[in-house]
């Protein structure tokens, strides 16, 4: 509950290790991530998609993650550039818009 005073923009964002996450929700449904996930491209400046198939957590950086796409260039991918999931032709989730796209 905010304080009368109090922003929401200076309440504290919940500790979320989203690196673990990623890792624990690979191990678990590997044989089922093929679909694409859309990341932004900050010197594109567009949106890719890019299957799952091969994904790989660097252990130097928990911020990222790699992919190998369909024409075979590996991609390193902050977590924080990933706009969307697709599963079956369908979003699943979309990062909620802020009113930029250079997040």
């Amino acid at each position: 509950m905010l304080a009368p005073s109090q922003s929401i923009l200076e309440t504290p964002a919940p500790s979320v290790d989203i690196a673990a996450h990623a890792k624990n929700a690979w191990k678990n449904h590997k044989s089922q991530l093929h679909s694409p996930i859309g990341y932004f491209d900050r010197y594109e400046v567009v949106l890719h998609r890019v299957a799952l198939q091969e994904v790989a957590f660097p252990e130097d950086d928990r911020h990222t993650f790699e992919v190998v796409d369909e024409s075979g260039q590996a991609r390193r991918i902050p977590f924080h550039r990933v706009r969307e999931v697709v599963k079956d032709g369908q979003i699943i989730w979309r990062r909620p818009s802020l009113g930029r796209d250079a997040g």
